[in-house]
């Protein structure tokens, strides 16, 4: 059964599957792509033109290789409007909506913003936390609002939120990534299931479930 990483910033060839975060204004027609998601994040909003970066997301995001949105999401801890985090954020909440795609979200401090706005839209799309470290207490409620969690380099730190957070999470609303880490993919899968108490291979053939069933609708 196959590891999946469905976070990376460089192809590591840890993983048989891996899901390279690309910035969307990175993006050309023409150039072929891996496997990846794409979207705006938020800490480059005022680098470009609001409306041209939606309108090359929304006309790029039909191309196979592009598996989800973003990452995109609210970052409260940045100077940056947070008026323009919120409307960016949903322009392309819209686009994964209506290409039938997974939102991959940057959400720091703003997950009660998340419950809002999923609810605000009536997304059906799975929206995914990447780099998920937050307490329990926030987990849980997201938890009700069919939100999955990305976990990774966090847990090999021993973060104490993450890892509590981790152990309430059911395994088919998980995934795992390497991000910007050096790690291996194998090391985030190991030291999750030993903080789950679960055997790795079954754990990694949830993972790869919950992969088919989020990214390739089925």
């Amino acid at each position: 059964m196959k590891f999946i990483d469905i976070h990376t910033h460089e192809k590591k060839g840890t993983a048989d599957v891996e899901i390279l975060n690309v910035f969307a204004q990175n993006l050309q027609a023409e150039v072929e792509l891996p496997p990846c998601t794409a979207g705006f994040h938020p800490w480059h909003l005022d680098d470009y033109d609001e409306k041209t970066m939606i309108n090359l997301l929304h006309d790029l995001s039909d191309r196979h290789e592009i598996l989800g949105i973003g990452e995109c999401g609210i970052d409260l801890a940045i100077a940056i409007d947070r008026e323009k985090q919120e409307r960016v954020f949903l322009k392309q909440a819209g686009i994964a909506e209506n290409k039938k795609k997974p939102l991959i979200i940057h959400c720091v401090k703003a997950h009660n913003e998340m419950i809002r706005l999923r609810k605000l839209i009536d997304a059906d799309m799975p929206w995914i936390f990447h780099g998920y470290s937050a307490k329990p207490q926030i987990t849980r409620s997201l938890l009700n609002h069919n939100f999955y969690f990305s976990f990774g380099e966090d847990l090999l730190k021993k973060k104490k939120k993450a890892i509590d957070s981790l152990k309430i999470i059911p395994p088919y609303k998980l995934f795992f990534e390497t991000d910007e880490s050096d790690v291996s993919i194998e090391e985030i899968y190991s030291f999750a299931a030993k903080i789950m108490k679960m055997d790795v291979d079954v754990l990694r053939k949830q993972v790869y479930k919950n992969y088919r069933l989020v990214f390739e609708n089925g």
